[in-house]
């Protein structure tokens, strides 16, 4: 509802939301229709639980700004206002060492091996965590033939970097996690819900969108519920992209210069406002 009360919109001209339509169409790796289609007014949110007693799983889906390209995120506004983005660090390995007692690593995805980029290492951590056996095999969004590693020398260099943490691996522990996650992520939207003018705060996973006067109260609010299910601190991240507002290209175009400014996204906002107040 609090959310609904609001305009989420892209700053966008008219062109610039076709293009990026177009984009969403074509790409590969969408499963689902809605990943293919940019409709503004999805922004319902519901819980995807793993189980039927509601232990596993959990996460918030159904808003339309958790499918568009993640470049494309810091022009999201609110009721014509730019936001910014925060997500915790490390959110799963810092949960799972912090339930033992122990301060985590700076970042968990480094100094696997020197041949493996964090992001591949990311990805990897993830999959072992899910896993609920040993795996054998290399998932198939790895191409670890690309940085002349095996998988079985990833998993020893996960499990080495993380013995402390190494009961957690293929113990589809990642479904575990994600509850606990998708609790925490409940905690922060609803302590602005709970404000006598409620703010909308956007989820994406691990990481929230709201209004940019609210970056500090979303840093305090994700600080401290995180303290409180879990007892230690965490880092927390701004998407660097949203203090540049630096889009990557589409067809070859500058996008920013070239479809990015408010007369569209104004048009839509004026039609929020005057739908909402019965004009």
């Amino acid at each position: 509802n609090v959310i609904n009360a609001n305009w989420i919109d892209l700053e966008l001209s008219d062109e610039g939301f076709l293009a990026l339509q177009a984009r969403m169409r074509s790409r590969p790796d969408a499963w689902e229709e809605q990943e293919q289609q940019l409709d503004l007014t999805r922004t319902t949110l519901y819980r995807v639980f793993n189980d039927t007693e509601f232990r596993t799983g959990g996460r918030f889906y159904g808003g339309w700004w958790q499918n568009i390209p993640s470049e494309i995120r810091p022009l999201i506004t609110i009721n014509g206002k730019p936001t910014v983005e925060l997500d915790f660090s490390n959110l799963h390995p810092a949960i799972l060492y912090a339930e033992r007692g122990l301060e985590p690593p700076d970042d968990a995805y480094t100094n696997i091996l020197p041949e493996l980029p964090r992001k591949i290492a990311k990805i990897a951590f993830n999959a072992m965590l899910s896993a609920k056996k040993p795996l054998q095999r290399q998932p198939s969004s790895l191409k670890l033939s690309e940085y002349n590693v095996r998988w079985q020398g990833v998993v020893e260099g996960i499990l080495e970097r993380h013995h402390k943490i190494a009961d957690a691996f293929f113990s589809n522990a990642g479904s575990r996690l994600q509850r606990l996650d998708s609790d925490l992520a409940e905690r922060v939207m609803l302590s602005f819900a709970d404000y006598a003018a409620p703010v909308p705060v956007l989820p994406v996973h691990d990481s929230f969108i709201v209004h940019h006067g609210y970056e500090n109260e979303l840093r305090e609010y994700m600080s401290q519920h995180f303290a409180d299910m879990f007892g230690m601190e965490i880092q927390l991240n701004m998407d660097l992209r949203a203090q540049s507002r630096g889009v990557q290209s589409i067809d070859g175009e500058d996008f920013w210069d070239a479809l990015c400014n408010p007369t569209g996204a104004e048009k839509r906002l004026g039609v929020f406002f005057n739908n909402r107040n019965g004009g």
